[in-house]
C-alpha cells in the first residue's frame, strides 16, 4: 500500500491543495536477474569456477499491476477514479477515466547469503516505471467543481478540491483550471524487501553453476 497526504510537507503550495490518498497495489512481475559473482556452495566446480557464499545483483523484468486510489472523507473511503474528480467522464470535459490495470518496468538490485546449502537470504530494493501518472488519482489542473457535482454528485466535487477545506482556503470556483499536478512525469513505486528462499532439491550431478 502506498500512500500520500500534502499535510506532511512543508511546501505551503502542497499544504494549500490539502489532497491525500491511499492505493493498494498488487504486481504480477516477469523478472530476470544477473549476479556479478558465481553464487552457490563456496567451493570450485569441475570447470575450475569459484562460487561466492555472498553475490551482489541486478535485475530488470516487465510487471503488470493493478491499483486503486481511495480517499477518506467525513470517515468513509471513497474510490477516486469512479468521482473523476479532474472532470473525467464528466459533461463537457474531454477527460477520460485512467485504467486501474498497468504496465510497469521493475528494476533494481540487492545482495544474497547463502545461510545454508539450501537456504539463501537477500535484501535487495527495486523502482517500478509505471506509464501512468494516476497513482495519487492526481495529474493535471482542477476541472470546474460545478460540472463534477453535475455528473457525478456532490462527494466528487468536494473531493476533486480540498483547500476550502482548512483555514484561509480558496473557494473552489477560484481554482479552476490552476494546477492540481504535474502530468509532464509519470509515477514511480518502490518496493524493498527481504527474502528468504529454499531451494527444494539439490543438483545430484554436484555441478554448482545453476542460478538461483
Amino acid at each position: 500500500t502506498i500512500s500520500g497526504d500534502d499535510n506532511r510537507t512543508d511546501r505551503a503550495d502542497l499544504i494549500a491543495r490539502n489532497l491525500s490518498f491511499r492505493s493498494r497495489i498488487i504486481e504480477m512481475a516477469l523478472i530476470g536477474e544477473f549476479n556479478f559473482w558465481h553464487f552457490g556452495d563456496h567451493r570450485k566446480n569441475k570447470e575450475g569456477r569459484t562460487y561466492h557464499k555472498v553475490a551482489p545483483y541486478i535485475f530488470g523484468g516487465v510487471a503488470l499491476f493493478k491499483f486503486n486510489p481511495e480517499a477518506r472523507y467525513k470517515g468513509n473511503w471513497y474510490d477516486l477514479n469512479d468521482l473523476g474528480t479532474e472532470g473525467q467522464d464528466v459533461f463537457g470535459s474531454n477527460r477520460s477515466s485512467y485504467e486501474l490495470t498497468q504496465i510497469s518496468i521493475p528494476v533494481g538490485g540487492g545482495i544474497k547469503f547463502q545461510l545454508e546449502p539450501n537456504v539463501i537470504i537477500a535484501l535487495e530494493i527495486g523502482w517500478r516505471k509505471t506509464f501512468t501518472d494516476y497513482l495519487d488519482d492526481v495529474s493535471t489542473t482542477y476541472a470546474n467543481p460545478n460540472a463534477i457535482r453535475l455528473s457525478n454528485g456532490n462527494v466528487a466535487a468536494d473531493l476533486s478540491y480540498r483547500g476550502d477545506e482548512i483555514v484561509g482556503g480558496a473557494n473552489e470556483n477560484t481554482v479552476v483550471g490552476g494546477v492540481r499536478g504535474n502530468p509532464e512525469n509519470d509515477d514511480w513505486y518502490i518496493i524493498s524487501n527481504l527474502s528468504i528462499t529454499y531451494k527444494l532439491f539439490s543438483n545430484r550431478r554436484g555441478c554448482f553453476s545453476a542460478k538461483y
